[in-house]
């Protein structure tokens, strides 16, 4: 009888000994691309050359330097795609769907160019990470990525090879997987209406901190945020780097060959009272009076997010008391809710304070459909 039962403490510790378990957080670790049997065996410059590993075998792993049990495979949809193992490409960042061969969990693996410190490494992110830890992305490993394979040209999206050989070093990250917003025809599939909504709250508390802490986020925009619990919906900033965050400073403008002011930075959805240009992150006339109004430079971010979002409300205009706290807005058309709080307008002083927005969603939480 006592052996059938140490039997059986022994199968339940073996048990639980073998679960999959998540990794610890920020191990400085470098990896090699090996092209793998599974038998144990700017981002232009960066995604073709893991697509060149991939296509010898239609297989690609890292194995870790220091310890090679640190081995994560790549996963993808789209085995044959002409990018293929890649996930997501921005203009600086290439994204990878990796699974770890220990314990069959699935991670993200963010690649850089090469900087020679890592941007973990610097001051300004661990900052960030004592003041934004719970806004951050949880990150696992950090540190190089190395793999030699032949030189190349990239023509309209295809790798021509060239004869000479060469070693490629990058930067890179291994993130948790968050949730993100998924479309089916242009609409939300993976939120319900109350979700949305949460969703924005948690928004503009970032948007609030971030201010309070005299910051702002460059390219605040829906496809830049996740979320990890969806009771919560807490906000995470997926598509993170040493120039996410920004002080408001003076170095925020820079001046051209023209001795025109520009912004120092890229973004998708500069604030119109910013300014106007040909294309984003370059302005031929600002409009901004002083760099203290960079504290609302994230506010056409958040309506971007707001419009596609298309929440839901019992009714189209739905009046506001005039007070203080709402900035003096009289209603909200819901229909429209971005436009009608003067989110996108030309004048800095027209646009709502993060905090009266936020006061101004908390009220409109009464006329909510569910």
């Amino acid at each position: 009888m006592e052996n059938k039962i140490l039997k059986y403490k022994l199968k339940i510790m073996e048990f639980f000994n073998n679960m999959p378990k998540e990794l610890p957080e920020f191990i400085n670790e470098n990896f090699t691309l090996v092209i793998d049997d599974l038998k144990g065996g700017d981002a232009k410059d960066i995604w073709p050359v893991l697509t060149m590993k991939w296509i010898k075998k239609y297989k690609l792993s890292i194995i870790g330097t220091y310890n090679n049990k640190n081995k994560f495979i790549f996963t993808t949809n789209n085995k044959y795609g002409i990018d293929a193992p890649l996930f997501k490409k921005g203009s600086l960042t290439t994204i990878y769907t990796i699974k770890d061969s220990n314990s069959n969990l699935n991670y993200i693996l963010r690649i850089f160019s090469n900087d020679e410190t890592h941007f973990l490494d610097l001051p300004k992110i661990k900052n960030e990470y004592v003041k934004y830890k719970n806004y951050l992305i949880k990150i696992y490993f950090y540190g190089l990525i190395q793999t030699i394979d032949n030189n190349f040209i990239l023509k309209d999206e295809t790798i021509e090879k060239l004869k000479d050989i060469k070693s490629y070093q990058f930067n890179y990250i291994i993130t948790k997987t968050y949730n993100t917003v998924a479309y089916d025809a242009f609409k939300i599939t993976n939120m319900t209406n109350i979700q949305k909504y949460n969703f924005v709250i948690n928004n503009i508390k970032l948007l609030e901190h971030l201010e309070k802490n005299n910051e702002f986020h460059t390219d605040f925009k829906i496809t830049n945020v996740g979320w990890d619990n969806k009771d919560t919906m807490d906000v995470i900033l997926i598509d993170y780097d040493k120039n996410t965050i920004r002080q408001i400073s003076d170095d925020l403008l820079i001046k051209n060959k023209d001795n025109e002011s520009e912004l120092s930075f890229s973004s998708s959805y500069p604030p119109k009272y910013i300014g106007t240009g040909s294309k984003p992150g370059n302005y031929k006339k600002f409009y901004i009076k002083n760099i203290s109004q960079f504290n609302k430079f994230s506010v056409s971010g958040l309506a971007q997010i707001i419009d596609s979002l298309e929440l839901k409300f019992t009714k189209s205009l739905i009046p506001i008391p005039k007070s203080d706290n709402y900035h003096n807005i009289l209603e909200v058309n819901t229909d429209a809710i971005s436009s009608s709080i003067y989110l996108n307008s030309l004048l800095y002083d027209e646009i709502p304070t993060y905090t009266q927005i936020y006061n101004i969603f908390i009220y409109l939480k009464d006329y909510l459909s569910h």
